[in-house]
């Protein structure tokens, strides 16, 4: 046999054997002594590592660009970014001045950390997106503040701007030039009415959470048109869905009232079955996040 035909049968034995894990990481909010951050494997929904901060309340995670996990904590008010490596061992407060009742966070395409935030304790609050530095944690600035009430959620498209959700405005893209907030997906677009959570699939398009009536909503990704209902209302059993995410072909979505962590087929969004159908740790499950993927060898 030739050198390369050898060479060949190598890389496909190897091949062969690996396999690709990923963990989900489940948000449970809550009070100090409840609140946690959850992470399951992909496979089989097994607890691998509960992960804790000295907080009140965890309400965001996003994975760094070093492979870490980032996670807002609010205690009384006050937000603190804290940062966990990828075995979920705490290494401290990554960032947190000028962060008053934080929400979710993302790393944006420039490498910087977007978190969301508001103006606490002025009445009404501003919602706003503060930005620090992704290397070092140092603020930055605020970049948003939106007049009209909180944000829900962000994320960036595949155009590299920021997206936010609102409670009642629907979805909102921010103008890099004129710094406006623009309506993408209006309220009381194909019925959207409550944006909890967003996310941007695979092919670009964006899916929604529409809490109150327990479905998903898709739209086009380039032009926020409507498209057909993704993830019918309470189809599985979906109840106020708070959570979402994309991983290995398939959609999974937090269903917080009935304390389940539901899969969906990533392209038709057919039902196939709960990923956590009940669980002592799984309580009004939040935000979820793929943790990490890579290759394992099989003995």
């Amino acid at each position: 046999m030739k050198m390369w035909n050898l060479v060949a049968v190598a890389l496909l034995a190897s091949t062969a054997i690996q396999t690709v894990r990923a963990d989900v990481l489940v948000l449970r909010p809550g009070g100090s002594s409840t609140t946690a951050l959850l992470q399951f494997r992909d496979t089989n929904a097994r607890l691998v590592e509960v992960l804790r901060a000295d907080t009140e309340g965890f309400y965001g995670a996003t994975i760094g660009p070093d492979g870490a996990i980032y996670a807002t904590g609010n205690t009384l008010g006050y937000g603190t970014i804290y940062r966990f490596n990828s075995s979920g061992e705490l290494l401290g407060r990554f960032a947190g001045d000028n962060l008053k009742t934080p929400g979710n966070l993302k790393f944006g395409p420039d490498g910087n950390l977007y978190v969301l935030g508001s103006t606490w304790p002025d009445n009404p609050a501003q919602g706003l997106v503060v930005r620090y530095d992704g290397a070092t944690g140092a603020f930055i600035d605020v970049m948003v503040a939106n007049e009209a009430g909180g944000f829900t959620d962000l994320a960036f498209g595949r155009d590299g701007q920021l997206y936010l959700g609102d409670f009642n405005n629907g979805i909102l893209r921010y103008d890099a030039t004129s710094g406006a907030l623009v309506p993408f997906v209006p309220a009381g677009t194909a019925g959207l009415n409550s944006a909890a959570a967003f996310v941007f699939g695979p092919e670009g398009d964006l899916y929604v959470c529409n809490r109150n009536s327990n479905a998903i909503l898709r739209f086009n990704g380039r032009t926020g048109a409507p498209m057909r209902a993704f993830v019918p209302p309470g189809r599985g059993g979906l109840r106020a869905p708070s959570g979402i995410a994309f991983g290995k072909g398939c959609l999974f979505v937090s269903s917080s009232e009935n304390n389940r962590i539901l899969k969906y087929n990533g392209r038709t969004g057919q039902f196939l079955g709960a990923f956590i159908a009940s669980h002592p740790e799984v309580v009004r499950p939040g935000r979820l996040v793929f943790l990490r993927t890579e290759t394992e060898k099989k003995p």
